[in-house]
């Protein structure tokens, strides 16, 4: 289908399409949103990032860096980026920030990217601007763009005194036309913790930013399993390669990441036989709260992707998918012995035969491949058993 630019005016609507027409928009998918602090003001309700200032000090950026919004275009991301056209002290962007956008983000857990037009405006070595490369052609006004694996299909503009800068209903009605909201949203430890602490049961999948494994994860399965489950309810991610976690002054913290993988279901020992090892990601738990504990008894199912071992014929030979973990009483997988997964123990499975260079790194793709077909339909049994709107 040929896709056509509709340019309504700013003035008249207070808005911008861009992509197919009204009468036949298409959904993009959020597939990945965040859980919003209540108390946020101001920026801080974008996506933050952390970068290291002149003095070698980390801090919390609220302006996502070109470099970024290039990187998620060029991954073919889907996402919501907003370009405050005006001074950020300007009322015809506070307004729409505090007003519109913020309330939003807390209802939908959408999260949003922020730059400006300044930062925009930089001519490439090629003669075009950061913006031309990002697909946006102009900025007329403060602007909202959603981004369908990496383009553009729609665009807002919203200056001020216009319906989608002062109407929260409005800004509201034209965004339920054209994304589905994100069923994997994103917690800090805070949050987290005050998830254990509730009572309602709910799932988190332990994830690290650096993480190949994760990102294979991400993209291998769940993102095409959310894109096909859109009335699944909510699961939440945390990653764990950040301050306080895994991280301190911006260095890997050993001691305090094996903490945290103890006292978090991850490792496995005699208080927690629902973990794995030392504890790996990506690992997904189905907690069911108690006591604000956060291992052993308030889990009740467990899926670990990959991190498997395997022999010199490329056969597997330790597995969190073992025999006796299946058999045991009580057990952390009982969605996948009541699912119809064929192949539920992955010990002694043979991956084929490797004719492919003889280097760690390629040898672990072809493994990455290989397993995945076994892991996926795992992780599709688990989260069919705890997510499906039936359930």
């Amino acid at each position: 289908m040929k896709k056509e630019n509709l340019a309504l005016s700013a003035l008249l609507l207070g808005a911008t399409l861009t992509g197919c027409g009204s009468e036949n928009k298409s959904k993009t998918n959020l597939l990945f949103g965040a859980l919003f602090e209540t108390g946020s003001i101001g920026n801080e309700i974008f996506h933050d990032e952390t970068i290291k200032n002149e003095k070698g000090e980390f801090i919390k950026t609220y302006s996502t860096p070109y470099s970024k919004i290039k990187e998620m275009v060029e991954k073919k991301s889907s996402f919501i980026l907003v370009v405050r056209k005006e001074s950020p002290t300007c009322t015809c962007w506070t307004g729409w920030r505090d007003d519109v956008l913020s309330p939003y983000m807390r209802k939908t857990n959408v999260e949003m990217y922020m730059t400006d037009k300044l930062t925009l405006d930089v001519t490439l070595p090629d003669g075009k601007t950061r913006a031309e490369s990002l697909g946006i052609s102009s900025i007329e006004a403060n602007s909202l763009y959603v981004y369908d694996k990496g383009n553009i299909s729609y665009t807002m503009n919203a200056p001020l005194g216009s319906e989608y800068a002062t109407s929260l209903s409005s800004f509201t009605n034209w965004m339920e036309e054209r994304v589905t909201l994100p069923k994997m949203i994103y917690v800090n430890d805070a949050q987290l913790d005050s998830l254990y602490a509730g009572t309602r049961a709910f799932t988190i999948y332990y994830s690290r930013g650096g993480c190949a494994d994760c990102a294979y994860f991400d993209e291998s399965f769940l993102k095409p399993y959310l894109s096909t489950h859109l009335d699944n309810e909510i699961a939440y991610v945390i990653d764990c390669e950040v301050e306080g976690i895994m991280l301190e002054n911006g260095e890997v913290n050993k001691e305090r990441w094996t903490a945290y993988k103890d006292s978090h279901g991850l490792a496995f020992n005699v208080t927690n036989t629902a973990g794995y090892n030392q504890g790996v990601v990506p690992t997904v738990l189905r907690i069911q709260p108690k006591d604000h504990l956060k291992k052993d008894s308030v889990i009740i199912g467990t899926a670990v992707y990959l991190n498997d071992e395997f022999d010199e014929s490329y056969t597997i030979t330790d597995t969190y998918y073992e025999k006796d973990r299946i058999e045991a009483t009580p057990t952390y997988l009982e969605y996948l012995n009541n699912s119809n997964v064929e192949t539920k123990i992955l010990e002694g499975v043979s991956l084929g035969t490797y004719e492919g260079e003889k280097n760690p790194s390629s040898i672990y793709a072809w493994y990455r491949e290989k397993a995945s077909i076994y892991h996926n339909k795992i992780m599709e049994a688990f989260f069919d058993t705890y997510h499906s709107p039936s359930k």
